[in-house]
């Protein structure tokens, strides 16, 4: 494991002022996605979405901005996809890609025929709290690095949901609906070029700004309302989870309070879904995430003395000894 790398994992809470670290909620794109699916794994594999702290709060049509962010994950759990990858008809076994060490899987994530690459020791759980900090230069959606994939829009139509999520994780019989647990499902990834979402692009001497659209291998983070309520409910009991129910399920639409009536009532229903195109925050590792190491491709070599090889020649050399003697008296 390279030096970089081994200092990426070994990040501890010292490194940081205090006052520059922040604590979020994990929302979107937890688990392992460089390793759990075919589609668009490069590009998940780079970011969670999460919910800064206080999580109590519920975002409104008026007071939305900077309660949620896109954190970018450490560097050394990235996952690249090896080879050029088709604009359609991808054939998933001849799928390749590559950890930060070079390690490889081929073929589809639900048989590989070579698998090498490890997987995170602790991947990202659902509500996970996790420290953050800002970084010094925030990643805008022109960044190919991160906000690229190798996989062509065209694929998302079909493969825009994830195998699996905590849909059934002890929700209340008033939000459990089959609809509902479908787009939890959903990747927290879109189309940019689909939904009119590019950048500006300002002249280095100044002057007004020009909109570009990004390319077809541009995409942003998002995630809907069933996927921001069900987090919500998750990490949340009591009475606060009963009057949540009231404004998820548009009993309660501006909320029993004024506050959120003058906030122009629950961004939910309103807006089926809240979109980032904008990193400013990178997880710095508290808990010590990496990709474990495995032996499955080491070879076992036990060796005793005898198995050594006898050389079938040896060459007989001469030592020069001459000893001296200590008179013993009797």
């Amino acid at each position: 494991m390279s030096d970089a790398l081994i200092k990426e994992q070994q990040i501890s809470n010292n490194y940081y002022k205090e006052e520059e670290v922040i604590t979020a909620r994990v929302v979107a794109n937890y688990g392992d996605p460089g390793l759990d699916g075919d589609y668009f794994f490069d590009i998940q594999s780079r970011f969670v979405v999460v919910m800064i702290e206080s999580i109590n709060r519920i975002p409104t049509t008026h007071k939305n901005k900077g309660l949620f962010a896109i954190v970018r994950r450490p560097q050394h759990l990235w996952i690249s996809s090896q080879g050029s990858i088709p604009a359609s008809g991808l054939n998933t076994a001849d799928l390749k890609r590559a950890d930060a060490l070079g390690n490889v899987n081929t073929g589809s994530y639900q048989s590989y025929t070579v698998s090498s690459i490890p997987r995170i020791n602790f991947p990202y759980r659902f509500g996970e709290r996790i420290s953050i900090r800002k970084l010094k230069k925030r990643i805008r959606l022109d960044d190919s690095s991160f906000f690229g994939s190798a996989f062509h829009k065209s694929y998302f139509a079909n493969h825009a949901f994830n195998s699996s999520s905590y849909y059934n994780e002890g929700l209340p019989n008033a939000y459990i609906d089959s609809s509902r647990e479908t787009e939890t499902r959903k990747k927290a990834i879109r189309p940019a070029v689909d939904n009119g979402v590019g950048y500006y692009q300002y002249p280095v001497n100044g002057g007004a700004g020009v909109f570009v659209t990004p390319n077809e291998y541009t995409y942003y983070m998002a995630f809907n309302k069933f996927q921001f309520e069900l987090f919500w409910l998750h990490t949340h009991s009591g009475s606060y989870v009963t009057n949540a129910l009231a404004i998820f399920n548009s009993q309660d639409q501006n909320g029993s309070n004024a506050q959120m009536a003058r906030q122009g009532g629950y961004y939910f229903n309103s807006y089926g879904e809240l979109g980032l195109s904008i990193c400013s925050y990178e997880d710095i590792n508290v808990g010590g995430k990496f990709r474990t190491t495995s032996s499955e491709c080491m070879p076992l070599i036990v060796t005793t003395p005898n198995t050594f090889p006898t050389p079938s020649r040896r060459e007989i050399g001469t030592i020069l000894y001459d000893p001296t003697y200590e008179t013993v008296q009797q």
